[in-house]
């Protein structure tokens, strides 16, 4: 059921992203795996004394990338981007290998929507050094999508040793988002195999299923992404559009767009579909669907150790 429908979901040719780009949650988190050490958000006393350290040590090596690059995490949570972005400058000049400022940099690019900068990094990034981890790879793989390079992005993709985790994910979205979509669903039922705990897997799948004309199992899909992660804003989206276009339940849709409304108020979004007004709600409210930039920032950054070679 391609008619009757703007955007998002079903018009290829405006490219619409509608939910797709929840894939993006398990890719970037990776790539900020990549970039540091431990969680991005902590609080902000420890943050003081981590600061106060890292001044400490730097003074001590001031040659070593790694405290610049601190500096540079702890100044973009506090919401000072040029300053974090000066910092990185810092740690690349010392070190244009330093895997963990590439990759935050490159995120940061991302999330400001500066694609083409971010391209340019990693390519001469990978370049240099081509066993670096595969998350930059999927880095530059999503920062192509976002340029709507779709080719450039699998064959970068196809590079990756390691087929699995946020791979599988941004070869789904890679297919979602190009050409290809219809041939979209061997590979996202293989994500949702590599990794059953991802909402995004569960998304995704969801859409290749009503691409491939299985209604009934795409609510199933988009049904446990949301009880993956009942804040994921797509899903519930993607569950408002199949509930009204697809089994002629507008109450139900009207419900899970209340609940879409609540779960994007927290930044830039938009609604391709025009999803309010076909169900006769007001839009002026969180009603749209976070596009590129907006998705960047709904993405948690992974916890775990520093992951430079």
């Amino acid at each position: 059921m391609k008619t009757g429908i703007k955007n998002g979901f079903f018009a290829r040719s405006g490219r619409g992203r509608m939910a797709l780009g929840l894939a993006l949650l398990a890719t970037l988190a990776t790539m900020a795996g990549c970039a540091g050490s431990g969680p991005d958000v902590r609080p902000q006393d420890e943050l003081r004394v981590n600061v106060d350290e890292i001044l400490t040590q730097r003074a001590a090596h001031p040659a070593e990338p790694y405290y610049p690059y601190e500096m540079a995490r702890w100044n973009r949570q506090a919401g000072r981007t040029a300053e974090a972005r000066a910092h990185l400058d810092t740690a690349l000049t010392l070190d244009p290998d330093y895997a963990p400022a590439a990759a935050l940099l490159s995120r940061m690019h991302y999330e400001s929507g500066r694609h083409d900068a971010a391209v340019l990094l990693l390519e001469d990034f990978l370049a240099r050094n081509p066993e670096a981890p595969d998350a930059l790879r999927v880095a530059l793989a999503l920062n192509l999508q976002a340029l709507e390079d779709f080719d450039r992005s699998a064959a970068v993709l196809a590079t990756c040793r390691d087929k699995s985790g946020p791979v599988s994910t941004a070869l789904t979205f890679t297919h979602l988002q190009g050409d290809a979509y219809l041939t979209a669903l061997p590979v996202a039922r293989a994500a949702v195999k590599d990794n059953p705990h991802s909402a995004a897997n569960h998304n995704n799948l969801g859409i290749s299923l009503l691409y491939a004309g299985q209604p009934d199992e795409a609510r199933t899909a988009f049904l446990h992404a949301v009880e993956l992660d009942p804040e994921l804003p797509g899903p519930l989206y993607n569950l408002a559009i199949v509930a009204n276009f697809y089994f002629f339940d507008p109450d139900t849709g009207r419900d899970y767009f209340r609940r879409y409304q609540t779960a994007a108020a927290g930044g830039p979004v938009r609604d391709p579909d025009d999803l309010g007004t076909a169900l006769g709600m007001s839009t002026t409210t969180a009603s749209r669907l976070p596009d590129e930039t907006s998705q960047a920032a709904l993405m948690p950054v992974a916890a775990g150790g520093d992951h430079a070679p």
